[in-house]
């Protein structure tokens, strides 16, 4: 059986356990946003960290808050090379060498 798949919007909220590979996938989203992402009860490794500095260094705004992270995209990328030292990323990196 085919099913269409249609673009959609979406407008909701989900409350998913703390996980680096969670983390990841929601940086990786929020870089592509077009409005803050409020992440809450996020996982604090160091490979999430590494995220969300890549996420800086692509010109996003990273406000940590105590039990909350937010990501504001800035619209534009601000740079074409991103450096993810030691963090051992990679599948956040090929989440991101496609944008």
């Amino acid at each position: 059986m085919d099913k269409l798949v249609k673009p959609s919007k979406y407008n909701a909220e989900l409350i998913i356990p703390s996980s680096k590979s969670y983390m990841q996938r929601a940086v990786a989203l929020a870089i592509l946003s077009s409005g803050t992402t409020v992440l809450e009860n996020p996982d604090l490794s160091e490979d999430s960290s590494s995220a969300l500095k890549i996420a800086e260094d692509l010109g996003c705004k990273v406000e940590r808050k105590p039990s909350t992270i937010e990501i504001t995209p800035c619209g534009e990328i601000k740079t074409s090379e991103i450096s993810v030292g030691e963090a051992g990323l990679g599948l956040f990196v090929r989440f991101l060498e496609k944008i």
